[in-house]
């Protein structure tokens, strides 16, 4: 579908290229070919650009 081989998703997994120990992360390009292929939340994840903890909101006070 995307026509990605099993090694560059695995290095997507990871989020690191095993021979250099780098970070690895997909161009935008690349994300949106992954799209056709697996489910939003897991290819989010995988490119970094989903955050499982949200940013605290110092403006906000509940006192």
């Amino acid at each position: 579908m995307c026509n990605f081989g099993h090694t560059y998703i695995t290095k997507l997994e990871e989020g690191v290229d095993p021979r250099t120990k780098k970070p690895v992360g997909p161009t935008i390009e690349k994300v949106s070919r992954l799209a056709m292929a697996m489910p939003l939340d897991e290819l989010l994840r995988i490119s970094d650009y989903l955050s499982i903890s949200a940013p605290e909101n110092e403006a906000y006070d509940e006192k």
